[in-house]
């Protein structure tokens, strides 16, 4: 008897026999990251609402430019519907929302500290700079990954069909930080 032929776990109908590690390994690195961003967005309610605390978290936030989180949020979400689809095309208009999104966020950074509202001057700004900051860096991760799966070699005569596919685990990746983008914006510019 071979390997072939020994059964390893009851397979269902329509199940393939390969697990799928890289998608695995995805779940179990974005539950990490959903428990992270959970505590940090939590973290800056429960501060937000501690007594005491509410006029140090309505004041600075008002330093925030409302439309600065609304086109964000619209940046990723076009981002997000974009790259959905297996089309070339998608992926690029995926890239370029989500470098405007950071040039926005890089741009109402510059905003904050000009007006000496960094992250040292009180704990809403600490809180909105560490979130605004982690969330720029996944980001980024995800432009590099997204720019070389749109610009490497595919060999074979079907080059222009192929590229830019772009693996499930990566837009799992993409979905999720777009998501987690959408929500800590709207709690950090207009929970109050």
């Amino acid at each position: 008897m071979t390997n072939d032929e020994i059964p390893m776990t009851k397979q269902m109908p329509g199940e393939s026999k390969v697990m799928d590690i890289p998608a695995l390994g995805m779940y179990f690195f974005l539950a990490g990251e959903a428990m992270f961003f959970v505590g940090l967005l939590g973290s800056f309610v429960v501060l937000e609402s501690a007594g005491g605390q509410h006029q140090v978290f309505v004041n600075p936030s008002d330093a925030l430019q409302p439309w600065y989180g609304i086109i964000g949020a619209i940046m990723l979400v076009v981002s997000s519907v974009a790259i959905v689809r297996d089309w070339f095309p998608g992926k690029c208009i995926a890239a370029v929302a989500a470098i405007s999104f950071l040039t926005f966020e890089i741009d109402q950074w510059k905003i904050l500290l000009a007006n000496q509202d960094g992250p040292w001057s009180n704990n809403f700004f600490a809180c909105y700079f560490l979130f605004t900051m982690v969330h720029f860096l996944h980001l980024i991760v995800g432009i590099v990954v997204l720019l070389w799966f749109l610009i490497r070699p595919t060999p074979g005569p079907e080059v222009l069909q192929r590229r830019g596919r772009i693996p499930a685990p990566l837009q799992m990746y993409w979905h999720f930080f777009n998501a987690t983008g959408v929500l800590g914006f709207f709690v950090l510019y207009f929970v109050r």
